[in-house]
C-alpha cells in the first residue's frame, strides 16, 4: 500500500545514531582551557543557476537574505568533545538551532566577516567541535525534527507547500590544529533537485500558442513523491552503512494518488511560445503570473523536488490556449544520467581543515540527485509530442550533456 509512508522506526534509528556513533577522530588528552577568543563564522561562496529570484546563487544571495532586518537566517547546531584528565566528555548543544545573521562588516563586530550569532560563544582549547547548519531557518524551522543536532539534521519537507532552496553544511574543527582567530567556514550544498519545463514547436512548424497550465501526476503505480524526510549525517550505504556526517539520506513520506495534481499551476494570461522562419521563442512553465500555483513562481521556472529514483511513470500534464480543455500527458523519461547510488560525500579536508566534498555521479543512473537541475524541452510536432533533457550540476551554467528520447 503506497499512500502515506511515515518512517518512525527509521527516525528512532536516527536518534540512536545521533546519540552514539563511532568517532573517527582520536581526541588528544588535554586539560580544559577556556579561551577568550569568540567563535566567528564565514559562509563560503555558493554557485548556482544565474538569474533566479529564490535559488541561491552565491554567498552574496545569502548575505542579502540573512541581513539584519531582512527576516531570514541560517540555523546552527554545535557540539564538542573534550578530554580532561584522561576522561572524555561531550558537551552537546552549546549551539542549539541558533540564528546566524549577517550584520555587515565593521570594526565593532566580533566577526571579521560580518556573520555573527546574538550571544558570543568562546573556543575551548582541546575541543573537537562539530557544527551543522541549514538555510533558510526562518522559512522551514517548524518542519525541522526537534531531535536534530550537530550529529544529524532531520527535516520533513513537502515540496508542494515549500519551494525554498534548502541548503545544508557540516564542518568539524579540531582546536589543536586550528587557528582560533579564523572563522568557521560553512560550505553549503543544495539538498533538493530541480525540474524545468520548456515548450516549443518543432523546426519547420511555424505556429503560435500559449501554455495555460501545467502539473505533474502519478499513474496507478504512484512512484513519484512530493514529500520526503531528509537525514543529513547518517549511515552511508556506500561505506558499509558506517556513519558519514556528510551523507544526505532522503526517504519518501507520501506518494500522491493518480487523481491528485501535483504542483498545479495555471497561468493568468498564458505563456506564449512561437516559431517563425527566423526565430524560436519557447514558453517556460511556472513563470509569469498565475491564477493558481503562485508558490511555484519564485525559482525562475524550476520546480524544487525531493531527490529520488526516476521511474518513468510520473506524467507531465499541460493545457494550451489552442487546445482548450484538452489535457496533454507525457511521461517524464526514466533515463536521467545521474545516480544517487554512486554519489560520494567523503570526510576529506584540506590543509586548513576545511571540508572538501567529493562527488562522483554515475552518468548512466536513473535518479533525480540533490544539487542537479533537469531541464526538459517539450517539442510539439504536427502529429506527436517529443521530449528532450539536459542536465546540469547546480554550480554550472551550461548542461553537462544532452539526452534525446
Amino acid at each position: 500500500m503506497n499512500p502515506s509512508r511515515i518512517f518512525l522506526p527509521y527516525l528512532v534509528g536516527l536518534l540512536m545514531i545521533s546519540c552514539s556513533h563511532d568517532e573517527a577522530e582520536t581526541i588528544v588528552p588535554t586539560p580544559s582551557e577556556p579561551t577568550t577568543t569568540p567563535i566567528s563564522w564565514s559562509v563560503l561562496p555558493i554557485q548556482g543557476m544565474q538569474g533566479s529570484r529564490a535559488l541561491v546563487n552565491n554567498d552574496g544571495d545569502l548575505r542579502n537574505a540573512c541581513s539584519q532586518g531582512k527576516g531570514e537566517s541560517i540555523g546552527i547546531w554545535g557540539d564538542y568533545d573534550l578530554t580532561v584528565n584522561g576522561e572524555k566528555r561531550t558537551i552537546e548543544g552549546f549551539l542549539n538551532n541558533v540564528e546566524l545573521i549577517y550584520y555587515g562588516i565593521s570594526n565593532s563586530e566580533d566577526s571579521p566577516t560580518g556573520w555573527d550569532v546574538k550571544e558570543d560563544q568562546f573556543w575551548e582549547l582541546g575541543g573537537q567541535y562539530r557544527f551543522r547548519a541549514y538555510y533558510p531557518q526562518t522559512s522551514v524551522k517548524e518542519h525541522v525534527v526537534g531531535s536534530s543536532n550537530a550529529t544529524t539534521f532531520v527535516i520533513n519537507y513537502n515540496t508542494t507547500q515549500m519551494q525554498e532552496d534548502l541548503l545544508v553544511a557540516y564542518q568539524p574543527i579540531n582546536t589543536m590544529q586550528w587557528n582560533l582567530s579564523n572563522p568557521v567556514p560553512l560550505k553549503f550544498r543544495h539538498a533538493l533537485a530541480g525540474l524545468k519545463f520548456q515548450f516549443q514547436f518543432e523546426e519547420g512548424l511555424y505556429e503560435t500558442d500559449k501554455l495555460t497550465s501545467c502539473w505533474l501526476q502519478n499513474t496507478e503505480k504512484r512512484d513519484f513523491t512530493s514529500v520526503g524526510m531528509l537525514a543529513y549525517g547518517t549511515e552511508d550505504p556506500n561505506n558499509d552503512n558506517k556513519y558519514n556526517p556528510n551523507w544526505l539520506d532522503w526517504h519518501e513520506s507520501y506518494n500522491s494518488p493518480s487523481t491528485e495534481k501535483m504542483y498545479y499551476w495555471e497561468s493568468t494570461d498564458g505563456v506564449t511560445y512561437t516559431r517563425t522562419s527566423s526565430s524560436n521563442t519557447p514558453a517556460t512553465a511556472y513563470t509569469g503570473t498565475s491564477k493558481e500555483g503562485t508558490a511555484f513562481l519564485n525559482n525562475d521556472g524550476h520546480l524544487l523536488i525531493i531527490p529520488q529514483q526516476s521511474d518513468g511513470t510520473v506524467q507531465l500534464c499541460f493545457t494550451t490556449y489552442e487546445g482548450g480543455e484538452t489535457v496533454y500527458r507525457i511521461p517524464i523519461p526514466v533515463k536521467t544520467g545521474t545516480s544517487m547510488a554512486t554519489q560520494r560525500a567523503n570526510n576529506t579536508y584540506d590543509a586548513n581543515n576545511t571540508l572538501i566534498l567529493g562527488s562522483a555521479i554515475e552518468e548512466n543512473g536513473t535518479d533525480f540527485v540533490a544539487g542537479y537541475l533537469y531541464n526538459y524541452t517539450i517539442t510539439i510536432t504536427k502529429t506527436n509530442l517529443g521530449i528532450s533533457l539536459s542536465i546540469a550540476p547546480w554550480n554550472e551554467l551550461k548542461s553537462s550533456f544532452d539526452i534525446s528520447f
